[in-house]
Formats: structure tokens, sequence, C-alpha cells
């Protein structure tokens, strides 16, 4: 995602590139990254439990941690381009938000979480003016 610092740019280079983060969410490469981290981060905590007072074994598996954390990396990233979307705001804008509230994501697979769809429909309606 592209930092909105002061003097951002609202043209339309930037709305478009901020509707391919909300609609497609992070490169593959950019999951594949984050993945490995979260992968390590699992191996790390596991290595800890077992060391510590801690269960040996954590509760999940590494499948399951790393989905976790990757759904909320995702569901973040997604987030904060429709919130910068609706603060440009405009017909495109509103369009990619009411797409992305209907679940039309280009990444295969993909989802919001529900607090996720949520935080979303916050955006669209309260930042919008909903439908």
């Amino acid at each position: 995602m592209k930092a909105l610092g002061t003097g951002w740019r609202t043209g339309k280079a930037t709305v478009d590139s901020l509707s391919d983060d909300l609609l497609a969410g992070p490169s593959a490469q950019r999951r594949a990254n984050v993945e490995h981290q979260f992968l390590v981060s699992f191996k790390s905590d596991s290595a800890e439990a077992i060391l510590s007072v801690l269960p040996s074994v954590l509760p999940v598996t590494s499948t399951e941690y790393v989905r976790h954390y990757q759904d909320n990396f995702v569901n973040l990233f997604r987030i904060r381009a429709a919130i910068a979307l609706a603060r440009i705001g405009g017909s495109k804008a509103t369009a990619v938000l009411d797409s992305a509230v209907a679940k039309h994501f280009r990444t295969q697979g993909d989802t919001l979480r529900p607090d996720a769809q949520l935080d979303l429909l916050f955006v669209r309606d309260s930042i919008l003016g909903g439908p």
C-alpha cells in the first residue's frame, strides 16, 4: 500500500492504485514474504513454548497460525486502502468500495473476516454517506 502522507495526490493514478490494493489485496510476492515471516514466528513461538512453563506444543498447527496472521495482514491492508479511497471520494472510489462490500475481490479465495466486513461497511456508509 502506498503511504498517504502530507501532500499526497488524489488523482486518477492514486485512485487506481488504491482500488487495486482494495480489490486485489497484497501482491503474491508480498503475501509469500509475510507467510514466511509468520512461519518463522510460529517456529520461534513453538521453541519458546517448549523451553518455558507453557504447554510444549502451541494449540494450533503452523498452517492455522500462519493463516490467522496472514488473514489479519490482508484484512488490514484492504481496510487501509478503503479508508484512503473514502477520504479521496469520487464516483470511482464509491464504485470500488461497493464492489469490495459485495466481496468482488480479484484474488481467488480471498474473503473478509466478519469484523473487517463491518469495518468496510462503516467506511463506505459513514465516510461516504452510504447508500
